[in-house]
């Protein structure tokens, strides 16, 4: 018997968005466009962290990001995230290196209760204004299986070792 396969429900806000696809059929994971509408004004904030409202756009609907400055950016996508999943969002290898531009959290997660429009936190991480045209991909995400159906239990004691390991933290590379 084969396990049935979860679906991920899609809705576009917009019919013209770009929609979630893989780039080939082994990928793991798959591509997030950015995908404006209407709105204009972001909450951007600065390398200096100070929150500022202002319109990060262009009259043809490029984005612009300053150097050092973190914005949410719309994908014009709502997810319909099966029971026992989540979507994991992840940069984009090519962006990172190419254009600085990483996902100001590491990782995103979306929860299966989220129901509104997935937004990219996106982190301009070089020393020059990297430009986001529409349609542009801007980070990739994944389905993932929850385990919600566990336990924590403290202990009163540290664990015993599992392994001929040595050291902390980074110990396995230099």
């Amino acid at each position: 018997m084969t396990a049935k396969k979860p679906v991920l429900g899609t809705y576009k806000t917009n019919k013209n968005n770009a929609m979630p696809v893989k780039a080939t059929k082994g990928s793991a994971c798959f591509d997030l466009s950015y995908n404006p509408h209407g709105k204009t004004n972001f909450r951007t904030f600065n390398i200096n962290n100070v929150e500022v409202w202002r319109d990060i756009h262009r009259p043809s609907g490029k984005a612009f990001l300053m150097p050092g400055e973190r914005v949410l950016l719309p994908t014009g996508i709502i997810f319909d995230i099966p029971s026992g999943y989540s979507l994991r969002i992840y940069s984009r290898s090519s962006l990172a290196l190419t254009k600085g531009l990483v996902l100001a959290n590491s990782v995103g997660i979306i929860d299966e209760d989220y129901t509104n429009e997935t937004f990219v936190m996106i982190h301009n991480a070089s020393n020059v204004r990297v430009e986001i045209s529409p349609g542009d991909r801007i980070a990739q995400a994944e389905l993932i299986k929850v385990y919600s159906e566990y336990s924590m239990k403290e202990l009163n004691e540290a664990p015993e070792k599992k392994d001929s390991r040595s050291g902390g933290f980074g110990s396995t590379g230099k």
